[in-house]
């Protein structure tokens, strides 16, 4: 029996991706898209006579093969209060970060940090930014 060497092997090896037939690796258990829904908070964490805060944000997330990732821009509204919108301007900031296969999940946006662990569809995120530990709800969007 004669074998093919190395330049046959890698003949073939380009073969089999020019042709796709390189079989495609498995979604993950959290791989979509997602929402990290984080409540409103005072912007010193306990001071309840202070009227400064931190509004609710909704932070859209990808989740492809355990890794967390989005363009997010903070867009002024009529009302002041910012919304956080997907987008891949100038002025947009990457989102970064990973997923355990237990569901632990660490991810950042600008001054914002997450850890948490995602179930199924759903999970809890305590999300650290200028108002503190703020527990968040992340949801799966079914499309």
């Amino acid at each position: 029996m004669r074998s093919i060497g190395f330049f046959g092997a890698s003949a073939l090896a380009l073969t089999l991706l020019a042709s796709g037939a390189v079989p495609a690796l498995a979604a993950g258990p959290f791989d979509g898209s997602w929402v990290i829904d984080v409540p409103a908070g005072r912007l010193k964490p306990g001071d309840y006579t202070s009227s400064a805060s931190c509004p609710a944000l909704r932070l859209p997330v990808e989740i492809r093969d355990s890794k967390v990732t989005g363009q997010l821009t903070r867009s002024p509204t009529a009302v002041g209060t910012p919304v956080i919108e997907p987008g891949g301007g100038r002025l947009s900031a990457p989102v970064t970060g990973t997923v355990q296969a237990d569901g632990s999940v660490v991810a950042q946006w600008e001054n914002y940090h997450a850890a948490g662990k995602l179930v199924g569809d759903g999970g809890e995120v305590t999300v650290q930014g200028e108002c503190g530990p703020r527990v968040s709800k992340a949801t799966r969007v079914k499309n």
